[in-house]
């Protein structure tokens, strides 16, 4: 029970600055992690890319289709 005190006693005095320490940890593991992210890296960003232009066609396709198109809203 007194070592259960004491721990107690000894996190009230530093809880603020274990939780800035701790903050500033997360924030630089997060910030290094996002410096070294490079999504080529993934099995499927090929994949994702090759999706990407598919849907690009896609919508350049309906582009030209309603390009000359006229468009008439009834209320």
């Amino acid at each position: 029970q007194m070592l259960g005190n004491l721990s107690d006693a000894i996190l009230a005095v530093i809880s603020e600055e274990l939780e800035a320490k701790i903050e500033e940890i997360v924030k630089d593991r997060i910030s290094d992690a996002l410096d070294d992210y490079d999504p080529t890296d993934h099995l499927e960003f090929n994949d994702a890319v090759d999706r990407r232009i598919a849907d690009s066609c896609i919508e350049d396709t309906v582009r030209d289709v309603l390009d000359n198109a006229s468009v008439s809203i009834s209320i």
